[in-house]
């Protein structure tokens, strides 16, 4: 529960990962309405959609993560279409996998639901 309210605190999210399968910690982000900037690996875009519901960084660049926060804390509503968009994809999928949905409902404070 504390990451929770930890996204609920964060504006952004930043993953730079270099290698994933797709990381529940998106899923997670996701459903807290929280923007995601991130690396596309693994099989994040399969479900992530650069520029509607995350922000796309190629790997090992800092400067590339340091002027996308730039840029989005610069445009609150720009990151609100950004959270609202993440939060269709991730009710999109959670209706498509109930499993995930389970795991995902199980963790999440009551008031979410």
């Amino acid at each position: 529960m504390a990451l929770y309210a930890e996204f609920e605190k964060a504006d952004l999210f930043v993953l730079p990962t270099h290698h994933e399968g797709f990381p529940r910690v998106l899923y997670e982000a996701m459903i807290k309405s929280t923007v995601i900037i991130t690396t596309f690996v693994g099989g994040i875009p399969g479900v992530m959609r650069a520029g509607v519901d995350c922000i796309e960084i190629p790997c090992k660049n800092s400067t590339a993560i340091a002027d996308a926060v730039e840029s989005l804390t610069a445009d609150r509503p720009r990151m609100q279409e950004l959270a609202a968009a993440a939060m269709r994809t991730v009710l999109g999928v959670l209706d498509r996998h109930p499993t995930h949905l389970d795991a995902v409902v199980q963790r999440i404070p009551e008031q979410v639901c």
